[in-house]
């Protein structure tokens, strides 16, 4: 190895064994991983981790995805980590706890960077998580009872690309505080919806 060239992160001492699994967005630049404990810092390792500040308000038994403006802010989170970290000389980790639920979102939001900011495609996007152990979970719907359809990472994925070349999502005008706003419950479009979902939960009783 030559002198002034990094090890690859998997070999640096301070890391977890799980560490090894990371799946690469960026090489020597970007990962994500999923952990059992929180890592050690190290001078040439940053660590940002999901899993308290993008939160999911589930309605009954569903845990995600995250909505767009957590996307949004997630996006310009990592933009202005990686531009610190290229400062400082650092890898950047975005990892999240074991938990299924928290590391399907936390798939969803690295992937999502992948696809809106890196402007790869949907398989691009996805690759790094492509046969990751074990199986990321999938998201079901928001409705009472049991749950007969469910979405994978993948699919929203292709919902956000969809939404993109339709014009219907761009990072470059979107309006985070409105959308925050009326995603609220209480407000108008939000009851909306609210009643929508009633109805077709009433109707297929």
């Amino acid at each position: 190895m030559a002198r002034n060239q990094k090890p690859h992160p998997e070999q640096h001492p301070s890391f977890l064994q799980e560490v090894r699994q990371a799946a690469e967005f960026i090489p020597q630049q970007f990962y994500f991983v999923s952990l059992s404990k929180k890592p050690r810092e190290a001078d040439d390792l940053a660590f940002f981790c999901t899993d308290e500040d993008y939160l999911y308000e589930h309605f009954f038994a569903d845990f995600g995805p995250l909505n767009l403006a957590k996307v949004y802010r997630y996006c310009y989170s990592i933009q202005l980590k990686l531009k610190e970290c290229a400062a400082s000389g650092k890898v950047l980790y975005h990892y999240t706890a074991l938990d299924p639920h928290k590391r399907a979102n936390g798939a969803f939001l690295a992937c999502s960077y992948s696809l809106l900011c890196l402007k790869r495609s949907v398989q691009q996007s996805f690759l790094p998580l492509l046969g990751c152990f074990p199986p990321l979970s999938a998201f079901r719907d928001a409705s009472y009872g049991l749950c007969t359809y469910t979405i994978s990472v993948l699919d929203c994925l292709k919902g956000l690309h969809k939404a993109q070349r339709c014009g219907f999502l761009n990072l470059q005008n979107f309006d985070v505080e409105s959308y925050e706003h009326y995603e609220k419950i209480g407000t108008y479009f939000n009851n909306l919806t609210y009643l929508f979902n009633l109805q077709c939960l009433f109707a297929n009783q």
